[in-house]
């Protein structure tokens, strides 16, 4: 339940105009960014439509010639992401968009490519370990952990093990420039993924 409100709050809510140097999904779910196609072919990247909000109903069509640009080579065999996301080295100058979008080498271990976390079973509601395991099969790669419980707050959700928590970043409390559970959400709005709360 709590899933499916948070899922349609935040289609409602980022159901936008893209802006320039906007985070988004290329093909294969590689990251990059809404910026201009000259920009993005100037830097050495690949423009990929759709992925970019079209208009306040977020139709998937891309406003003007703002598409998702990705740069998936750079220096060591790495890629462009965002700084907050690389668990490795990053080299600046080498990517389309502002300088927290850079060229990551070193992957192992970035945002995307974390194996599946294992689904807590202890204190976790059937609907929580149901939902958490089709949002991860929807999104591979993207949850370096998750939670379900806590038994601190008898007012929370947690407590009685009917909410999750999606670990995201290498380190707990680190803000993510880019791909909030919010922003995996907006996907749907694009329709270029299902409607995960439909299927709980």
């Amino acid at each position: 339940m709590c899933l499916k409100t948070l899922a349609l709050v935040t289609l409602y809510a980022f159901a936008v105009y893209a802006a320039t140097n906007e985070p988004c999904y290329g093909r294969n779910s590689s990251p990059g960014l809404c910026v201009s196609t000259t920009t993005c072919k100037e830097a050495g990247g690949k423009s990929h439509t759709g992925a970019c909000i079209g208009n306040a109903r977020g139709s998937g069509a891309d406003p003007g010639n703002i598409q998702c640009c990705v740069k998936s080579t750079c220096t060591d065999n790495g890629a462009c992401l965002w700084e907050s996301h690389c668990g490795g080295e990053t080299t600046s100058s080498q990517c389309p968009g502002p300088g927290t979008f850079k060229c990551c080498s070193k992957r192992k271990g970035v945002f995307g490519t974390y194996k599946t976390p294992s689904v807590p079973t202890s204190n976790c509601a059937a609907l929580s370990e149901k939902g958490a395991k089709a949002v991860m099969k929807e999104f591979p790669g993207r949850t370096r952990v998750m939670y379900c419980y806590a038994g601190d707050d008898p007012s929370s959700d947690h407590y009685t093990g009917m909410a999750i928590d999606f670990m995201i970043s290498d380190a707990g409390g680190v803000s993510f420039t880019y791909v909030r559970l919010s922003t995996l959400f907006l996907e749907v709005s694009l329709g270029k993924r299902r409607d995960l709360s439909v299927r709980l």
